[in-house]
């Protein structure tokens, strides 16, 4: 296989001189827009862990590449890791499974993984504390080399941190890096090593690439505890282990318009992860997840709905496959805001995404993806 190495400098870079001063330095922030890559373009390139996700053989052309083996695999990379929740998504016009781990120390990881051929597209640290290794192993260099460069070229703390393909398809780590005063993107090659830019980012400016502005300085303050993991009240743990006995492996506060809701994940003896979101006041359950398997555990959240392996049964009167996820929620449908039981089942060619009203116990939707 063909393997292409990062070797030139983007245009219009400034060369960075490690005896100058920031300033001399740094560069106006613009928000970066990429196109859309093909598989063929992935499969001859270097990517992070390859030669660990080649042996689960996921370059098999017209496959669906199984969760269970990439968590399998994720395991193996990352010993000490949790698997918090999985969910199928889009990277650059690619669908993806994005995987989210709890690093050791408590760090949130999201790995990206092609579906169609089993290899990482992307990894991106979205909250600290980053003293965890990541060493992705062929040409790259690893992720604390890459971050002594980037506290190198710019003062502060690391707010989120990424490893992904950028214009040219070269490998490129980006820090975001929050000053006394600044905000900066710091990008360093990948493979070389090498500090390619730093750029100054206002609190208005889009933080990760991700189409939303970040919000004034008053919404960024509020913004630093929001979604960050903290231990829920013993009131809010309490009453989600009523549903679902198990251990709390992670929780993250979020604020909303109506008040405080949590996430929390729980894991139970058999290593099963369900993520409840409730509101804290009313102590309400807003959504319920199943994010890692085995399913064979009950949940029933009220009288009013159906349980959930009274769901499962009637799932599996239509599909056949293996249940990868499942998740509770409201949602509008005619009209009416509904409970709803979503599932996702995968067979070896198919993907199914099928959709069961909670109330009556009705097939809304049953959708085939090859």
């Amino acid at each position: 296989m063909n393997k292409s190495k990062a070797g030139i400098l983007i245009v219009g870079i400034l060369a960075f001189a490690c005896s100058q001063p920031l300033e001399d330095n740094l560069q106006s922030f613009t928000n970066e827009v990429f196109s859309d890559l093909d598989i063929s373009t992935i499969q001859n390139l270097e990517t992070p862990y390859e030669s660990t996700f080649n042996n689960s053989g996921g370059r098999s052309s017209g496959a669906i590449v199984n969760l269970a083996d990439i968590s399998t695999k994720l395991s193996e990379i990352f010993p000490d890791a949790e698997v918090l929740e999985s969910e199928v998504d889009e990277e650059r016009g690619l669908e993806i499974w994005e995987i989210k781990l709890k690093m050791p120390g408590g760090g949130i990881l999201k790995v990206s993984v092609l579906k169609e051929i089993g290899e990482i597209i992307k990894m991106k640290g979205k909250s600290g504390p980053y003293t965890y290794e990541i060493d992705p192993g062929g040409s790259f260099i690893s992720f604390s080399k890459a971050k002594e460069l980037a506290f190198g070229a710019a003062d502060g703390e690391i707010s989120q941190w990424s490893l992904e393909l950028e214009e040219n398809n070269e490998w490129e780590y980006e820090f975001h890096i929050v000053g006394s005063k600044n905000r900066y993107e710091v990008e360093i090659k990948g493979f070389e090593g090498e500090v390619i830019s730093v750029k100054e980012k206002q609190d208005d400016q889009d933080e990760d690439n991700d189409g939303e502005d970040e919000g004034d300085d008053e919404g960024d303050e509020n913004d630093e505890e929001d979604g960050q993991s903290e231990m829920a009240p013993e009131e809010v743990v309490n009453f989600v282990q009523e549903y679902f006995s198990g251990d709390v492996i992670e929780s993250e506060r979020h604020h909303n318009d109506n008040g405080t809701t949590w996430k929390l994940y729980l894991e139970n003896e058999q290593g099963a992860v369900v993520k409840f979101e409730v509101e804290e006041s009313a102590l309400e359950i807003l959504k319920v997840s199943g994010e890692i398997g085995p399913f064979d555990y009950n949940i029933e959240i009220s009288n009013n709905l159906i349980s959930l392996q009274t769901a499962i049964t009637k799932l599996f009167m239509e599909v056949d496959g293996e249940l990868t996820q499942w998740e509770l929620k409201v949602e509008e449908h005619d009209e009416a805001n509904n409970w709803l039981y979503e599932f996702e089942v995968t067979s070896s060619t198919l993907r199914y995404e099928v959709e069961i009203n909670a109330e009556t116990g009705e097939i809304i939707k049953i959708e085939e993806e090859d």
